[in-house]
C-alpha cells in the first residue's frame, strides 16, 4: 500500500486529503496521486463543494466520496477516472439539518455539552480499479446554520394595566431576514407562571410584533420573555413591572 496522510492547510475553510497511490508509472516513474478538497466545516442546509484532482493515473478507476451522517452513508460524488488523463472536478452537495436529539446519531461521534448545532461526521474516500483498492477516512466538522435572534420590548419598565409591545427580529448568518416559524414564545411572571403564550409564530421579512396587556393588579418584579425552538431556550429578554408612584421610565 502507498503512504497516505491528512494535510490541514492554514485556511479555515479548506481541508486537504492527499494520498500517494501504491503504483507508479513505468514510463516516467511518476507517482499516482489524488487530492480531495472539502470544507473544514460543512454547513447543513447549505450548498457546499467537494473537489477532486487525480494526477498520473495509469489505470481506469472509480473514486467515491461518502459521508456517514446519522447512520446513513450519503454519497457526495462518484467520479470515473480515465487512465493517462489528469482530472480536476468539483461537485456540489447539501446535507440535511443535523438532528442531535435523534437516537440514531452515531455513538462513536463526540457530543458537545453546550451546543446541539456542532458535531463531526466520518468522511470516507475510496478509489477502486483493476489493481487499485485504496480507502481513507477522517472526521470532519458539520454545523447547523445559526440564526441571529433579537428580542426587545418597547420599554424596560411597565405599570399595571399598560400594554407590553414586543418585537422579535431574526437574521441568517449573512444578515438576510430569516422567514422562519418560531414554535413557542411565552411570558413568565416573577412567580414563574406563564401569562401569555404564542405558538408557531411566523416571521415576515425576519420580523414579528406582538403585544399583551398587563392586568390591573399584576405581580410586581421581573418578567421574562422567552423564545423556544426544538424544546430549548434560544432567547430571553427581561422587563420589570413596578407599582405606581415610583420614579421610572414608564
Amino acid at each position: 500500500m502507498g503512504k497516505g496522510w491528512i494535510w490541514r492547510v492554514p485556511s479555515p475553510s479548506l481541508l486537504l486529503l492527499l494520498t500517494l497511490l501504491p503504483q507508479t508509472s513505468l514510463a516516467d516513474n511518476t507517482e499516482q496521486q489524488y487530492l480531495i478538497l472539502v470544507p473544514s466545516v460543512i454547513h447543513t442546509k447549505t450548498p457546499e463543494n467537494v473537489c477532486v484532482q487525480m494526477i498520473h493515473l495509469n489505470e481506469t478507476a472509480t473514486l467515491s466520496i461518502t459521508i456517514e451522517f446519522e447512520n446513513k452513508n450519503i454519497s457526495l460524488t462518484e467520479v470515473d477516472m480515465v487512465a493517462g488523463k489528469d482530472i480536476f472536478q468539483c461537485v456540489s452537495f447539501q446535507l440535511p439539518k443535523l438532528n442531535r436529539s435523534s437516537s440514531s446519531f452515531p455513538s462513536y461521534l463526540p457530543r458537545s455539552s453546550h451546543s446541539t448545532d456542532l458535531s463531526k461526521v466520518l468522511l470516507r474516500v475510496v478509489l477502486k480499479g483493476e489493481t487499485l483498492n485504496v480507502m481513507q477516512q477522517e472526521l470532519v466538522t458539520i454545523r447547523n446554520p445559526s440564526d441571529l435572534l433579537f428580542v426587545q420590548t418597547d420599554k424596560p419598565i411597565y405599570k399595571a394595566g399598560q400594554e407590553v409591545k414586543i418585537r422579535i427580529v431574526c437574521l441568517h448568518e449573512d444578515f438576510r431576514p430569516a422567514n422562519k416559524k418560531i414554535p413557542l414564545i411565552y411570558i413568565q411572571d416573577p412567580k414563574k407562571n406563564h401569562l401569555f403564550q404564542w405558538n408557531d409564530v411566523k416571521l415576515s421579512m425576519g420580523l414579528t410584533q406582538l403585544s399583551f396587556p398587563l392586568s390591573s393588579e399584576p405581580a410586581l418584579g421581573t418578567y421574562k420573555l422567552v423564545v423556544e425552538e426544538s424544546y430549548r431556550k434560544i432567547a430571553e429578554h427581561t422587563f420589570y413591572v413596578e407599582e405606581y408612584g415610583k420614579k421610572d421610565q414608564a
